[in-house]
């Protein structure tokens, strides 16, 4: 009788999928308000991954993005093992690298290597590990899950088993220690997909004093409404280059790509993805009237210099890696800066989202887009801005 309660309060394999949408759903209408986000936010957060689900008959359920797709693929199996097993040493003992008693845990850019394993790669880890590495001698459980829940974020483990060494880089794994379905609802869901979020965007805050985005905020307002030339909001973006990309991890303006190619910016993110900007006047036209809205010669004309800055890096990578020892054609993209939007119908909005949505490699943002974007980081970080709130 027991037995069968305990079968009827688990989370069914339907629950715990819509669990998962709902979660990625929230995360990705997040994040998708911030201007570049897909080059601001780790890619869990907004692009569709496969997900395996696990749900244990003896304890928890184990959530893990293996890898990105095209679309959702969510499965849910289940185990009679107990849910802190899904990683595991091949070791049968009561050691463990982390012990979890509460709910909202976190374990993040870390490696977590077994002392066997550490031994003989010692050298190598050492010298190519930008991670902390964290070893332990015999550890059975990398975690032991007593109560709550943790999410393992961009963590990687390291083990020997039967002689032969077992690496495995985990994008996210989030392990909850119950399964009991009233845990799973929609608004659980939103509650934890909200502190991802402000938890990332808090890792921020210490690379970007929040009174200089404040002030920075108000005179770029003042500076691309007024009659400022572009060389101004050229300048003024080379010191705050933030409203670019919130996330960049470093950049150079006006890099000389060749003798006649120099964009006004390459920015590189944490994951290693390079964004190539081009700056055009705020005074500048994206479309003009008539059937079905036509671009006008301003956009063209810069999207014409984007495509050529592009084209020109993806057909010399090779050459361009003695500069950018890291660059990969395939994280190379393009950030164009044009126009007002409040200065377009909706009929051109409507129109400037269908072309995004066609771009592959690069899109569009006007200069009251990049201020809205950090009104809105401000926002999640309750700040209040004076006029601007």
């Amino acid at each position: 009788m027991n037995k069968t309660l305990k079968c009827m309060n688990r989370v069914t394999q339907g629950q715990l999928k819509e669990f998962v949408l709902s979660f990625v759903k929230h995360m990705r209408e997040t994040v998708s308000r911030y201007p570049n986000f897909e080059h601001t936010f780790p890619t869990y957060m907004w692009s569709p991954h496969r997900i395996v689900c696990t749900i244990s008959k003896k304890n928890g359920v184990a959530i893990e993005f293996v890898e990105r797709c095209k679309d959702w693929e969510i499965s849910v199996r289940k185990t009679d093992k107990h849910i802190e097993e899904y990683i595991k040493t091949p070791l049968n003992n009561n050691i463990a690298f982390f012990e979890i008693n509460g709910e909202f845990n976190r374990i993040e850019n870390v490696n977590l290597v077994t002392g066997d394993f550490y031994n003989a790669f010692k050298d190598i880890i050492d010298c190519i590990c930008k991670s902390t590495t964290i070893v332990m001698e015999k550890p059975s459980l990398f975690v032991r899950l007593n109560a709550g829940s943790v999410k393992l974020v961009n963590v990687g483990i390291a083990y020997v088993k039967d002689k032969q060494r077992t690496v495995k880089n985990i994008r996210f794994l989030w392990l909850i220690s119950t399964s009991v379905k009233e845990y799973f609802t929609k608004e659980m869901a939103i509650q934890h997909a909200e502190l991802e979020i402000r938890r990332y965007l808090d890792g921020l805050i210490p690379r970007i004093p929040i009174t200089a985005l404040v002030q920075a905020l108000q005179k770029f307002e003042k500076l691309i409404y007024e009659d400022t030339d572009e060389s101004d909001i050229q300048e003024f973006l080379k010191l705050h280059p933030f409203f670019l990309l919130i996330g960049y991890e470093s950049y150079e303006f006006k890099p000389k790509l060749s003798e006649n190619l120099i964009p006004d910016f390459v920015m590189k993110t944490s994951t290693g993805e390079y964004v190539i900007v081009e700056l055009e006047s705020p005074k500048k036209n994206l479309f003009t009237s008539g059937k079905f809205t036509p671009e006008h010669m301003d956009l063209k004309n810069a999207r014409a210099q984007i495509e050529g800055y592009l084209n020109y890096i993806k057909n010399n990578i090779e050459h361009l890696r003695w500069k950018y020892p890291d660059i990969k054609a395939e994280k190379v993209h393009g950030l164009l800066v044009i126009g007002l939007s409040n200065n377009l119908t909706p009929e051109e909005r409507d129109r400037l989202k269908q072309l995004n949505a066609e771009l592959k490699n690069y899109e569009i943002r006007t200069y009251d887009e990049l201020a809205r974007g950090l009104k809105r980081f401000l926002d999640n970080l309750g700040v209040k801005y004076g006029p601007f709130g």
